[in-house]
């Protein structure tokens, strides 16, 4: 699985599991599945404030929520099918995350 933080540059991903790690210093996110059909789930080692974003490949913030919990369920039932990012923002930084909607 490939993982990427957005200041990486050269980052060619392609998803053939079920889920994956984004790691940094101080969180560690796990968001499965991926391809997703109607819920995407993330999972950090803390309870942090997060900021959620699902953007489209032209660039649109078409989901965007705020998270307090460890598990986070985002219901992405209405996105059409396609490739998708998933931006976490938390005070430990920002990721992005490639996933595909069925």
């Amino acid at each position: 699985i490939s993982v990427f933080n957005t200041t990486s540059p050269g980052c060619n991903l392609r998803d053939e599991e079920e889920s994956t790690s984004i790691q940094t210093q101080e969180h560690n996110w796990t968001i499965y599945p991926n391809p997703a059909k109607d819920v995407i789930y993330l999972q950090s080692q803390f309870e942090t404030e997060s900021n959620i974003s699902v953007i489209s490949p032209d660039g649109r913030i078409l989901i965007s929520k705020t998270n307090n919990s460890q598990i986070f369920e985002l219901d992405i039932a209405a996105l059409a099918k396609g490739i998708y990012f998933l931006r976490i923002e938390d005070e430990s930084g920002t990721r992005t995350r490639k996933f595909e909607k069925l």
